[in-house]
């Protein structure tokens, strides 16, 4: 069985990823994530979804504090 986040733990991801000239939505389909489905916070993600999503997002935008950026938010 998976292990499962909290949809919230994403709240302000999508803006971070656009400040950094980054696409959420196509980083988040990359990962098999739907940003639209973000907007109900006690939804459950994989937390292996999550983790990839943070790391695709600092490749992309060469930011190697794009998590910490994140929980700043």
């Amino acid at each position: 069985m998976p292990y499962l986040a909290r949809s919230q733990i994403l709240t302000g991801y999508a803006p971070l990823a656009r400040s950094l000239g980054l696409s959420p939505e196509r980083l988040a389909r990359l990962v098999g994530l739907d940003l639209s489905t973000l907007n109900d916070l006690d939804s459950r993600i994989p937390a292996r979804a999550f983790a990839e999503l943070l790391e695709r997002s600092a490749e992309a935008a060469k930011v190697e504090d794009f998590g910490l950026r994140l929980a700043e938010s």
